[in-house]
């Protein structure tokens, strides 16, 4: 079985989707193997610093 993201992610992307906001994430593995799944809840740093 091929695994698109790492287990130990699994909180933040539930987190997030829980409170309904968006994942905060540098790691390109992890956007990657999401996105595959149809999940594209990410914001980046870029992003971040345009909102304060």
């Amino acid at each position: 079985m091929l695994v698109d993201i790492d287990v130990d992610d699994t909180e933040f992307v539930a987190l997030a989707e829980h409170i309904k906001a968006k994942l905060w994430s540098g790691d390109k593995e992890l956007m990657k193997g999401l996105a595959k799944k149809k999940w594209t809840k990410f914001i980046s740093t870029q992003e971040l610093f345009t909102k304060i």
